[in-house]
């Protein structure tokens, strides 16, 4: 499973760090703890029509660690090269798109795209440096990817 952090998640896992830290506490020392929280409820999209939203955050809590023999079957794990491809997920990852240096225009559009069509491989090259392949301002998806 692919997924993102978002920023409620980050914030309360910083606000922790700086919790254990002000107790004299080097944080790396524990072990941090996920926990998913579902959240639900409504934002307008781009036309102003409220839309159902449905989501996770992580909330964390740290825990001294009493044990520390996992750190040394981690390690065993990390050493043994023949696991390292199975900590790849790279059927998981294959359809993800790189939004970085895109304009709010264009990663609208995208997401419009994803949402509303069963894509496929004919999606057109959406690397940043190759200006063919991204949006101009304005320009409708269809005509894109007919191109």
């Amino acid at each position: 499973m692919v997924t993102y952090i978002k920023s409620r998640s980050l914030n309360d896992f910083n606000r922790l760090i700086a919790s254990v830290q002000a107790r004299g506490i080097e944080p790396a020392t524990g072990i941090f703890i996920p926990e998913f929280i579902k959240h639900s409820g409504q934002k307008p999209d781009e036309n102003g029509v409220v839309k159902p939203i449905n989501y996770c955050s992580l909330k964390w809590r740290w825990q001294e660690r009493t044990d520390w023999s996992i750190i040394h079957q981690a390690a065993a794990v990390l050493s043994d090269e023949t696991n390292l491809s199975r900590m790849i997920d790279l059927e998981g990852t294959i359809n993800m798109v790189c939004l970085d240096n895109l304009s709010a225009h264009e990663t609208a559009s995208l997401m419009a795209y994803y949402t509303n069509s069963s894509y496929n491989s004919s999606l057109p090259s959406l690397n940043a440096s190759d200006d063919q392949a991204l949006l101009k301002e304005n320009e409708p998806v269809a005509t894109t990817l007919s191109s």
